[in-house]
């Protein structure tokens, strides 16, 4: 999932951009994303309240990370 993600993420910003670009994120993302969904799938895997705390983390890193990437040159895509 990492290295898919990874290999995504640099085909995006090639799409979206002519300079050469390094994608960190992208891998991270689809980390973050893959869990999110096996979460969805399966409620029951974890307890509630985990489940809802590590939720909420996964947005607030997603949330930080976009913040601090719309100040200087960083390509988002």
């Amino acid at each position: 999932m990492y290295i898919l993600g990874g290999v995504c993420g640099n085909l995006t910003s090639y799409v979206h951009t002519s300079e050469l670009t390094v994608c960190g994120t992208g891998p991270v993302f689809a980390l973050i994303g893959a869990w999110l969904i096996y979460q969805s799938q399966n409620k029951d895997a974890v307890d509630k309240n985990v489940s809802e705390t590590m939720f909420r983390q996964a947005v607030a890193a997603t949330t930080i990370s976009f913040v601090l990437s719309s100040f200087g040159r960083i390509d988002n895509w």
